[in-house]
């Protein structure tokens, strides 16, 4: 119960006290190594929320020693190791976490996402794919799969990619944009207009939620208010 109480501090912007309450888990005779793998993990999502990387990875690494078969502290593990730009190092611990559950679509994602930043677009491709056929309605999945089919030049494949994205999520700018300079580079100038125009909006309105809600925080002292 404690694990779940420092786990919902965290979500309601409460890291230090979320720390505070895993840290007993960690301190209570009898806790089992399952709980502190549990704690250890809110401690490092703490620190994810912080932007103390270094923490994190400390904290997710204390969690896979206490329970080295659990496929979320080796993501969790990655998330933290990518977040610090260790983009191979952080390859390895989604393979784990897949190796212990291959139907973590969020897993084939990341592997993506990092085989994407280091140029390998075929290895990339594949783990969209594999996201995909575990979850055939992730919209990010169907995105990047666009992207990365456009970047290798397959222009044809990436079409439907970004269109199944567009459906799935249409509030997001990136695959409008996405489809318009592939339709752009086929020739179709009006087809491309419609999407550009389409991913303006969208920003746009996306850009007035971000003021709208950081002004609404402000108010709330959610933030720090500006100096005069």
């Amino acid at each position: 119960m404690r694990n779940t109480y420092a786990a919902l501090l965290v979500q309601t912007r409460q890291p230090d006290r979320a720390i505070e309450e895993s840290q007993k888990v960690l301190a209570r005779e009898g806790s089992t190594d399952a709980a502190k793998a549990g704690a250890q993990m809110t401690i490092g999502y703490a620190y994810l929320k912080t932007g103390e990387f270094e923490k994190s990875e400390t904290a997710y690494r204390a969690a896979v020693a206490f329970d080295p078969k659990s496929p979320a502290a080796h993501y969790d593990l990655a998330i933290a190791l990518k977040m610090k730009d260790q983009i191979e190092a952080s390859q390895v611990e989604f393979q784990k976490a897949l190796d212990l559950d291959p139907t973590l679509a969020e897993a084939h994602y990341s592997l993506g996402i990092a085989s994407w930043q280091l140029g390998d677009f075929a290895a990339a491709i594949s783990h969209m794919k594999a996201a995909i056929a575990i979850r055939p309605a992730y919209a990010e999945a169907h995105y990047m799969l666009g992207i990365t089919l456009k970047q290798s030049g397959e222009l044809d494949a990436a079409i439907p990619e970004l269109k199944e994205a567009i459906r799935l999520d249409p509030t997001t700018p990136g695959p409008f944009n996405t489809l318009g300079q592939i339709l752009r580079i086929k020739g179709d100038k009006a087809g491309s207009e419609e999407m550009f125009a389409q991913g303006a909006k969208l920003k746009k309105e996306k850009d007035a939620e971000l003021t709208n809600n950081l002004e609404q925080g402000m108010r709330g002292g959610m933030f720090p208010k500006p100096m005069q």
